[in-house]
């Protein structure tokens, strides 16, 4: 029971606290001793104004000894500033005068060292000699919750025992260590007023610094690929593997010729050498051969072989029977995958069945995946729809797992991607409203790294680094060539064809349920049908567009198909298989024709690049039996069979010349003798800007939608002359990478010695085999014969030469052929457009429209400005504005990567004075819009160790940038930069006012904080967000 002179002060009475309590003593006190287990400056700020009166105040604090005195005391009041910054007052008001009383004497602090000191006491003594000395003995520490929150139990008593208490405490004052100026220099350090430059370079360092460093020691000591990356590619490197923590895989997007490959090494030294886990890296056949095989070879020579825990696999593997059987040994061996030219598996293609126990390509890789980390490595992750980065994804993620991303607030993947694609596939779609989904986004920038080329160059230049050299892409130049008497005849009859009620062909094997009997028909099924029937007449305008000789080959291909179709389906009536008989005694003649013309030197059906094996099996054959009007079916494949017939026989009739093929001809073997003549009157048909010498001299690449056309090329400029001319496409079964060597010896690194021994080659045709994945850059001359209506593809085959230049290789390039320097580091392209004779069908069936749109939109790939397709005709603005488009805009994430390189270039030291500042610091300035800015930390679901459980924490943190203005709050990067960017001699702006800017800053907190827990299902028990700096904007 208390008396006059004891009582108890436990802190549960509101009006009667610790608190209280001191700072009664504080309005009588000449002196006061406190002994304290821990110490936070909030003790202080809470009794600001009533300390301040005291004479003397001595303060006794528990040490650490695991650490040297100045370092624990200094890191203990760090982080009690850290807290009151935090939760308590921001401003730290009243800081100021501790300082002062430390500095005057009239606070002294001393650390008890020798033992382990958790005492708390607080000793007053009056300044009126009738009051006398007291104290108050308990579990309170020296800290606002001690003082205020926590129940706690102390004891105040007055008398002798006092005397004997102050006794102690001499004792142990006298053995303790003064510490007042380390204390001094942190209180200092942390409370002196900041400049606005400094906040903002706080918080753009935390906004575009890695997360994780890594194994920074070991990438800068040990590592053989690390030393080798470009900035830019070392902050992928980083992310991706911050990405892999959090959900176990990432995609890498940086544009073509930018150097995934060295990125996706760098990953396979790091997992393979620094942490001993089984690598299996998955790239095309021809990449794997003339990228990856070479590159370990050369690079990590420990990690190249069968022996070693890094496999190389082709995508194609997975297809053959031996790659099948794989499938279980790969699935048990990988524990981390890498995908090269990961837009391959963009699509899901046939589930596993019976007949096909792994299904397709996608579920076969799908089962090596499982349960492992997967790197993506992609210029070109969407083509068609935004669900081609959803399957691409569900490697990683699983197929099932719709709510994977939760944490980041998207509770269902496939309705997030439902949404964000509705924008695109409006009638006209809305470019601001797009624009404003897309800034909401956060899918893209939780599994995406993407560099542009303009930041790698800048970040470079700016790094200080070895240069980023890319070559200078002309303005790709119009070859203009006309149709002639020898395809005129051909264009009427397939004008006519696409003129009637359904157009070109009707195919009734591709889409029987157009002929079912049954009413209740699967939409899902039919709607795929027609898909694949439009999918076929589409090639064959395009391949009519490509060359005769392309076209000649689908007709000959169709018709074996239809062909065949009948002879199982004619058996239902002899009449129709008599039918079949007499089609075929009239038209054998015509089809042995058009193969002798255009296919003696091969067999071959439908090609893969022109339909993939799954749309191949789409083919119902045997309809027997089957629900359906069958003899319309057969009357309608009859039709179709005429109307190849006549196709065919004008192709075998026509007369006259090809105009498309003589524009090439004259292009690499330069102008007739008739044309030299004209040119010498002045009257010459060639444009001297668009034939350029180069091309007769110099390597150059010829790229074709088709393996028809492609051989018709070679076949036709060997019988005029040309003897280093060669090609890759689909259908052959050469060595591509030994004749990748012999057009680009240099870039794929051929001896001197070898080079000698190669087979010269200065042309070489290919269709789009070779154009993702392998370096052609030892030649810098492009010609599109066919301009794919995928703008992908287009990017993707000028990648091939307009690649990351080596100095090295250039230099040895030179020095080898001398008559290469002019041409070096300037990319010409050369497009075959249709005429504009046949702009009305491809307008008719153009898919480039949306398409584009969507790829420029969220990835911002090349190919924004192909999609007026009136834009095609016109070459300056379309390719001008397609090279711009190339080069990447810069993103505002990359803006501020290349501001803080700048920042940190033009201000020596920035890098360890942000590193220095502490957290939670402020200031204001003037700047538009007006509001309170908060940069802040908040707690992410990921994994803190390799096989650890995922779990929330600050540790990898992400950092978001927000404004609360008084219309809303603004988060737009742009915006934000704007705003609050400065440079060193900006001066700070006084606060409006400090308790409403004060209030408004916690509700932002609150409110912030508030939204987060509800998009990201953040658990309760979950780190609370942090402020890492904030800003009031005038």
């Amino acid at each position: 029971m208390a008396t006059s002179e004891q009582f108890i002060v436990d802190n549960t009475a509101e009006d009667w606290k610790a608190l209280q309590y001191v700072r009664e003593w504080c309005d009588i006190s000449s002196a006061i001793d406190i002994a304290t287990g821990h110490f936070e400056i909030g003790a202080f700020l809470a009794l600001d104004g009533a300390w301040q009166k005291v004479d003397k105040i001595r303060l006794l604090i528990g040490g650490e000894t695991s650490r040297t005195t100045a370092d624990a005391i200094a890191a203990a009041l760090d982080a009690s500033i850290d807290v009151e910054r935090a939760i308590g007052d921001a401003f730290l008001t009243g800081v100021d005068a501790v300082v002062d009383g430390i500095r005057s004497g009239k606070i002294e602090i001393r650390v008890y060292k020798p033992k382990k000191f958790h005492a708390k006491a607080y000793i007053t003594h009056s300044k009126l000699k009738v009051v006398g000395s007291a104290a108050l003995v308990g579990s309170s520490n020296f800290t606002r919750p001690g003082l205020t929150q926590n129940v706690e139990l102390n004891v105040k008593f007055q008398g002798p025992e006092v005397a004997d208490l102050q006794e102690w405490y001499e004792s142990h004052w006298d053995e303790a260590t003064p510490v007042n100026p380390e204390l001094l220099a942190v209180l200092e350090h942390n409370v002196r007023a900041f400049t606005p430059f400094e906040v903002y370079a706080k918080a753009l360092h935390a906004l575009t610094a890695n997360v994780d460093p890594t194994d920074k020691s070991w990438e800068e000591s040990d590592s053989v690929i690390y030393p080798l990356l470009a900035p830019y590619q070392q902050e992928g490197f980083h992310s991706l593997i911050e990405m892999s923590r959090r959900w176990n895989g990432g995609f890498l997007t940086d544009g073509v010729g930018l150097g995934k490959t060295f990125v996706g090494l760098m990953l396979t030294e790091y997992y393979a050498v620094r942490h001993r886990k089984n690598v299996l890296i998955m790239a095309t056949k021809t990449g794997k051969d003339a990228v990856w095989d070479p590159e370990l070879r050369d690079r990590l020579p420990d990690l190249f072989g069968q022996f070693s825990n890094v496999l190389v696999r082709a995508h194609t593997d997975l297809t053959t029977q031996q790659g099948a059987d794989e499938i279980e040994h790969l699935a048990k061996r990988a524990d981390v995958i890498i995908i090269d030219e990961a837009h391959n598996f963009r699509n899901h293609g046939k589930t596993p069945s019976d007949e096909n126990p792994w299904g397709s390509r996608w579920w076969r890789m799908q089962e090596i995946c499982k349960g492992k980390t997967v790197f993506l490595l992609t210029a070109t992750p969407i083509n068609n729809s935004l669900f081609d980065l959803v399957h691409q994804a569900e490697l990683f993620t699983g197929v099932d797992e719709d709510d994977y991303f939760a944490s980041i607030g998207i509770s269902s993947l496939r309705k997030y991607t439902v949404e964000l694609e509705k924008p695109f596939k409006a009638a006209v779609p809305d470019s601001a409203a797009i624009a404003a989904l897309m800034a909401k986004d956060k899918l893209f920038q939780s599994v995406i790294h993407q560099n542009s080329r303009k930041y790698a160059v800048e970040s470079a230049k700016v790094a200080g680094g070895a240069a980023v050299v890319f070559p200078d892409t002309q303005v790709p130049r119009v070859v203009e060539y006309d149709f002639g008497t020898l395809y005129s005849p051909l264009f009427t009859e397939l004008q006519n064809a696409f003129s009637r009620a359904t157009p070109l062909f009707v195919l009734p094997m591709y889409y029987p349920l157009a002929f079912s009997n049954d009413e209740d028909i699967d939409t899902k099924a039919e709607n795929r049908q027609k898909q694949v029937v439009a999918l076929i007449r589409t090639i064959f305008l395009k391949r009519f567009e490509s060359s005769l000789a392309a076209f000649a080959g689908s007709c000959l291909d169709l018709s074996a198909k239809v062909l065949r179709w009948l002879d199982v389906n004619t058996r239902i009536d002899p009449d129709q298989e008599l039918r079949l008989a007499e089609w075929r005694a009239v038209n054998e003649p015509t089809l042995k024709a058009i193969h002798d013309r255009y296919r003696a030197t091969l067999v071959e059906v439908w090609h893969e690049e022109d339909l993939t094996e799954e749309e191949l099996d789409e083919l119902e054959y045997n309809l027997v039996g089957g629900d359906y009007k069958l003899h319309e079916m057969i009357d309608a494949a009859f039709e179709d069979l005429d109307q190849l017939q006549r196709f065919m026989d004008l192709i075998l009739g026509g007369a006259g010349y090809d105009d498309k093929y003589l524009r090439l001809r004259d292009l690499l073997l330069g102008p007739t003798e008739h044309e030299k003549k004209l040119q010498k009157q002045g009257k010459g048909t060639l444009d001297k800007t668009v034939f350029t010498p180069e091309f007769r001299n110099e390597p150059v690449i010829i790229f074709t939608e088709f393996a028809d056309t492609a051989r018709y090329i070679e076949e036709q400029l060997r019988k005029d002359g040309l003897v280093e001319v060669d090609r890759i496409d689909g259908t052959r079964g050469n060595d591509r990478y030994a004749m990748i060597k012999r057009f680009a010896p240099f870039y794929n690194k051929v001896s001197a010695a070898d080079r000698t021994k190669l087979a010269p080659l200065r042309v070489l045709v290919s269709t789009d085999v070779l154009s993702e994945g392998v370096n052609l850059q030892d030649g810098s001359l492009l010609v599109n014969y066919d301009i794919h209506w995928n703008p992908v593809r287009l990017m993707q085959r000028i990648g091939r030469v307009d690649r990351r230049m080596n100095p090295a290789i250039e230099a040895e390039l030179v020095k080898e052929n001398p008559s290469a320097k002019k041409s070096r580091g300037h990319i010409q392209i050369r497009n075959f457009l249709p005429p504009a004779e046949i702009e009305t069908l491809l307008t008719l069936y153009s898919r480039v429209h949306g398409k584009t749109l969507m790829i420029s939109s969220t990835l911002g790939i090349p190919g924004g400005k192909l999609i007026d397709e009136s834009d095609m005709y016109d070459d300056v603005k379309v390719f001008q504005a397609f090279k711009d488009e190339y080069n990447g805009d810069i993103a505002p994430i990359e803006e501020l990567r290349l501001e803080w390189l700048h920042l940190v270039k033009e201000n020596p030291g920035l890098d360890d004075l942000v590193a220095r500042l502490p957290d939670g610091i402020s200031t204001a300035k003037a700047g538009k819009p007006g509001g309170v800015f908060v940069c802040r930390r908040i707690p992410v679901l990921t994994k803190v160790d390799e096989g650890a459980e995922a779990e929330w924490t600050m540790e990898f943190g992400q950092i978001e940038w927000s404004l609360r203005t008084p219309k809303g709050v603004e988060r737009a990067l742009h915006t934000l930069d704007g705003a609050i960017a400065c440079d060193p001699p900006t001066t700070a702006t006084a606060f409006s006012d400090r308790p409403k800017v004060h209030t408004a800053l916690r509700e932002f907190e609150r409110e912030e904080t508030k939204r987060l827990r509800k998009e990201t299902q953040l658990p309760m028990d979950a780190p609370t967000p942090k402020t890492i700096c904030w800003m009031e904007v005038r």
